[in-house]
């Protein structure tokens, strides 16, 4: 009993202390941080266009639970050795857009970036990696879904490998998405469902669990041939309408073509994304916060560049 009694009264004791630190702090002792520019544009020869996202940081404690807007107003150029182009802003989709025929970027060479809204200015460079990878062999399959959410669905798999180019330092990572028509439900009239046919991209998902990764680097294995992780997409299923009856139109897919993509990435791009990516797998509240990669001068996010090659698989 009075063991009992002594375990009750430390229990309050923890509780009450825990109450005053977190309201004894008082907010003038906290630290002071405004809000930073935040940048990201991933520059590459094979790109049909030059994209910037531009936003700002929520300022240190901020109690807004509003989401994070671009920033519409602000002077984004890019430049080389030789030439400077102003990026203007496209409304459509909210980002900074410069057709790639206003602006070559070539493979090899080194970008400037700079962001400038009211007095806050940021500063970036990146060089294009040199060497278009080759992708050496690919193999695509169907896929038996085992789990239970994935009932019924079929999936495709795709794994692919590559050889490093020697002699360099190298970053990767691995893309690909399917082009298919298919058909889903319309509407109705009269009681009777409609359909029409439609074109879709689906994007693959690389299994984060392999030993391969959809990033990695030749450190340490200079010269080897690359193995991708098992890519998997799932075709589409019956839509659901907004009333919550589900289509009874099957989607009936054609294939129209796959597209596998390999990305020679340089180091800003590799580590923002491997950083990402680390964040993601390691998302328990109580550990440490994980810090996300910048390369940008007096603001936060990247620029970065990388040189794709590409095979497009289409059935005959």
């Amino acid at each position: 009993m009075k063991t009992s009694r002594f375990i009750l009264l430390l229990q309050m004791a923890l509780i009450v202390g825990c109450e005053s630190m977190v309201t004894n702090i008082s907010p003038s002792k906290l630290p002071k941080a405004g809000s930073k520019l935040v940048v990201q544009s991933f520059i590459s020869p094979q790109a049909e266009y030059i994209n910037v996202l531009v936003t700002e940081s929520l300022p240190l404690f901020h109690r807004s639970n509003a989401s994070v807007e671009s920033i519409e107003d602000a002077t984004v150029k890019i430049s080389d050795d030789a030439h400077e182009a102003i990026v203007p802003f496209n409304e459509t989709t909210k980002t900074y857009t410069l057709p790639a025929d206003k602006f070559t970027i070539l493979a090899g060479g080194t970008y400037h970036l700079e962001v400038s809204h009211g007095v806050r200015v940021v500063k970036a460079q990146c060089k294009v990696p040199g060497v278009t990878p080759v992708i050496n062999s690919y193999e695509i399959s169907p896929l038996e879904a085992r789990h239970h959410k994935l009932d019924g669905i079929e999936l495709v798999q795709l794994n692919m490998n590559w050889k490093d180019t020697p002699g360099e330092k190298n970053y990767y990572r691995t893309n690909a998405y399917m082009t298919i028509e298919h058909s889903v439900g319309d509407g109705f009239v009269n009681g009777k469902e409609t359909e029409k046919r439609m074109t879709s991209r689906l994007g693959f998902y690389w299994d984060r669990h392999s030993v391969n990764k959809e990033l990695q680097q030749d450190q340490d294995l200079d010269g080897t041939t690359f193995f991708s992780p098992p890519g998997q997409l799932a075709m589409p299923t019956p839509r659901t309408y907004s009333d919550g009856v589900e289509s009874q139109v099957k989607p009936k897919p054609t294939l129209k073509s796959i597209t596998i993509e390999l990305f020679n990435t340089d180091e800003n791009y590799f580590k923002y994304h491997h950083s990402l990516d680390e964040r993601e797998d390691n998302a328990n509240p109580f550990t440490e916060p994980y810090l996300i990669f910048t390369n940008i001068e007096g603001g936060l996010g990247c620029f970065g560049a990388y040189n794709a090659g590409k095979l497009v698989y289409q059935p005959e």
